[in-house]
């Protein structure tokens, strides 16, 4: 539970959403949302989307809201979460190159534009 804490804290609390470790921890909890849905069964009931019938479960409209969670969750593991991870990467990478073309390691928080610490080379010098 800390470590849930933790990372609320550094990552939706700091500012850090539009990084590349916020964008690599959206697509580890699209994943284990899908995980979760996965491990409860609610495969089984994605048949109404062809046509067959459900299992019981109770009602018609209970097994048809959980085949459109299973679906959501499993287009967000195909289609959002490779997204979210390559855009993490290509992020990372500008940053490191960005930091490399300015001969200094600097932290994240200083490579954003709006930092006091933030450095910008002016043409000739």
């Amino acid at each position: 539970m800390k470590l849930l804490k933790t990372i609320w804290q550094q990552h939706v609390r700091g500012g850090q959403l539009f990084s590349p470790s916020g964008f690599a921890l959206r697509a580890v909890a699209i994943i284990a949302l899908f995980l979760v849905c996965h491990a409860l069964g609610l495969r089984q009931y994605t048949t109404i989307a062809s046509g067959s019938a459900a299992p019981a479960l109770g009602s018609e409209s209970v097994g048809a809201a959980l085949a459109v969670v299973y679906i959501a969750c499993y287009l967000g593991l195909v289609i959002v979460a490779p997204v979210l991870l390559l855009a993490a990467g290509l992020f990372a990478l500008y940053r490191i190159a960005l930091s490399a073309r300015h001969g200094t390691r600097q932290t994240p928080a200083e490579l954003r534009p709006d930092s006091p610490n933030h450095s910008r080379r002016t043409p000739g010098a």
